[in-house]
């Protein structure tokens, strides 16, 4: 049976603390604390942020459906590779929509970085089974560090991502939009992962989405005005994964790694949601992109010092 710790012992530990405390201490109802940080948040999303949060989740269902789809057949050594990146996927889409609606926008980053390194290998893999087995061999000696030097980092994962969405169909100019945005995206998300002070800046005094000028201060669960860009980069990414796995899926030579699926059930439900995503997205994509950060906090990284409350 698990050790648990007895409730009443942290309490009767704070009052033996507290008697021979200089001052009054205050103790903190953590779980009370963060369900009424959670129902703020929520609230105020729901009038803010109401339309991020209907793509997150039309974006999550897709993700969703398509592992559900990959683990109806019997997964070989390669595409087991490509069915636990897409989980990874998942599972950080999960985590990166409950941190934006506590307010945790900063934290969320350190998330969506991790969310477009998985989303780039997880392209590749779909495609390529080779490079699965590299990724993950049958030896367990292999310096995984030199195969991530050698074909993943400083940019070398990009022209195998180019080679994707050319099989799928995207034109040179868009291949380059995607792979320059995801560069810069990474850049920009590299200051919360290596915590600069515009990081820390924005976690105390958080550019407020709900009072746009203002910055809130002492607050320990906010909703950023850079959360709208941070959901639409997130939004954007599943998006485009969404269209290559159906290009490559009703192409008519599709990679191994998306032939076999026997259950109509699962492959209509990924087909489906992966529509609803595409549809809300190309009607809704210019309101996506229509909160102007720059109109009240010119320095978008929070480093302004000067920045001061109307």
């Amino acid at each position: 049976m698990p050790i648990q710790i007895p409730f009443a012992e942290p309490e009767e530990l704070w009052a033996k603390a507290a008697a021979h405390s200089i001052g009054k201490a205050h103790r903190i109802n953590i779980d009370r604390k963060i369900i009424n940080i959670r129902k703020k948040v929520r609230n105020a999303a729901k009038q803010h942020l109401q339309l991020w949060i209907v793509l997150l989740d039309e974006s999550l269902q897709f993700l969703i459906h398509m592992e559900s789809l990959q683990l109806s057949k019997k997964l070989s050594q390669s595409s087991a590779v490509f069915a636990m990146l897409s989980a990874r996927m998942k599972t950080l889409l999960i985590s990166f929509r409950e941190l934006i609606l506590i307010g945790q926008e900063d934290s969320a980053r350190l998330i969506a970085r991790s969310y477009l390194e998985t989303s780039e290998l997880a392209l590749v893999c779909m495609e390529d089974p080779e490079f699965c087995l590299e990724y993950a061999p049958d030896e367990t000696d292999v310096d995984h560090e030199v195969f991530w030097r050698k074909r993943v980092a400083y940019g070398r994962i990009y022209p195998l991502v180019e080679k994707v969405l050319r099989r799928s169909g995207f034109e040179q100019d868009a291949i380059q939009w995607l792979i320059t945005s995801h560069k810069s995206w990474k850049k920009v998300l590299s200051s919360s992962v290596h915590p600069s002070i515009g990081s820390a800046f924005r976690t105390l005094f958080v550019p407020s989405l709900t009072s746009p000028g203002l910055l809130a201060f002492k607050d320990d669960g906010h909703l950023s005005i850079h959360s709208p860009s941070l959901c639409t980069m997130m939004i954007t990414e599943t998006f485009h994964f969404a269209v290559v796995f159906v290009k490559l899926l009703i192409s008519k030579n599709p990679p191994q790694h998306l032939q076999g699926f026997d259950n109509a059930n699962k492959l209509a439900s990924a087909l489906a949601s992966a529509e609803v995503l595409q549809d809300l997205f190309r009607k809704y994509e210019d309101v996506l992109h229509s909160v102007d950060v720059d109109k009240f906090f010119p320095d978008a990284d929070g480093t302004d010092k000067s920045l001061q409350e109307k």
